[in-house]
């Protein structure tokens, strides 16, 4: 039995793929929990490749997985140094300017009178909190934040685009989010972000990253043109 606070189960995806789950939902602690978790399992397994969710770690395999209970019992072993390993997530802070007008806001409007609020309230509530990056997928350079206030929680759209723009930034449900790059998308759209999240000449240091925040801030179209789109 595992000494950490967390239960972790397993399910074998593929041939040569396991996930290893924890609760299913979004929390600070879990965060912190799987990436203390990747480190030691990329020092001591041999993989192709690894990536995280909102709460479980998805491992490809070069090779077919003979026995899943060996397996995992080697995961669970490798768990078990979590308890010891020193780590301290030290987060960057990124502040990023966002444009809440139109023609960029295409769905502050209606979003408004769903949630019975005003378009300059909807900017408030989103533009005044520290999100926390959970992990990117989805597309390249797609955040998946966590600490959207619950009072912003608005359905996707019934009828998705079959475009939206790279710099979009939207809310769907729980989440809120830059779309990084064109692509289709059902998110509500309240505004767009001249920051550029997804660039294949980018480094890691040129990006926020797993546990990093994000603070959104307001910006007018005429502060917009400031800002370079190298």
């Amino acid at each position: 039995m595992s000494k950490n606070k967390f239960h972790l189960s397993f399910y074998q995806v593929t041939p040569t793929a396991i996930t290893i789950n924890w609760e299913e939902k979004i929390s600070h602690d879990i965060l912190v929990d799987i990436l203390k978790f990747k480190q030691i399992l990329k020092k001591h397994i041999d993989f192709i490749d690894m990536s995280h969710g909102f709460s479980s770690i998805l491992i490809q395999f070069a090779n077919p997985i003979l026995n899943f209970d060996e397996r995992t019992r080697e995961i669970e072993f490798l768990y078990e140094k979590t308890e010891r390993l020193r780590f301290r997530l030290k987060p960057q802070n990124w502040k990023i300017p966002v444009c809440y007008q139109m023609p960029y806001a295409i769905d502050l409007k209606d979003m408004a009178q769903q949630l019975n609020l005003s378009p300059e309230k909807i900017i408030q509530y989103h533009s005044k909190v520290k999100y926390t990056v959970y992990f990117i997928g989805f597309l390249p350079g797609f955040f998946y934040l966590g600490g959207l206030n619950p009072i912003l929680y608005s359905p996707r759209r019934k009828n998705p685009r079959k475009r939206v723009g790279a710099g979009s930034v939207g809310i769907g449900g729980s989440q809120t989010g830059i779309y990084s790059v064109n692509s289709p998308g059902g998110w509500n759209i309240i505004g767009y972000t001249p920051y550029r999240l997804f660039d294949q000449s980018y480094n890691e240091t040129k990006l926020p990253q797993p546990g990093d925040t994000i603070e959104f801030f307001p910006i007018d179209q005429q502060e917009l043109k400031n800002y370079s789109h190298d």
